[in-house]
């Protein structure tokens, strides 16, 4: 069962946000949810940008102590790593929850595919 809200909104932005939902005829509240979810899913995405930018910043470091680990990278900075990978992500999913947290391996050179594994975005 859905968790309701009232959040107030200007009139202009609930004009446009009803002029859409008749248009596409759906309910306002039906857009404003498509909204917010598109709005985190590219916080999300960005956040994990950054976490990348940190990551190859640090890697000089990382790969003298953790080449062949998997890394995570919160807030810019490590607060995990493991071989295995699939312990490493239950410990971060544990710890962070849905947060958005950088796990990548530590090569040789830094990787910039990203791949989604929900919830967290694992780079390859």
């Amino acid at each position: 069962m859905p968790i309701v809200t009232t959040v107030p909104l200007k009139a202009d932005l609930l004009e446009s946000v009803q002029k859409l939902a008749d248009e596409q005829g759906v309910a306002v509240e039906n857009v404003l949810e498509d909204m917010v979810r598109q709005y985190l899913h590219q916080n999300r995405r960005e956040n994990i940008r950054q976490e990348n930018e940190h990551f190859v910043q640090m890697h000089p470091e990382l790969i003298k102590r953790y080449k062949g680990h998997q890394v995570a990278i919160h807030q810019g900075k490590l607060v995990d790593h493991d071989r295995d990978l699939d312990k490493l992500v239950e410990r971060i999913k544990a710890r962070f929850g849905r947060t958005p947290v950088l796990i990548t391996p530590v090569t040789d050179e830094p990787s910039f595919l990203f791949s989604v594994r929900r919830p967290q975005m694992i780079v390859q």
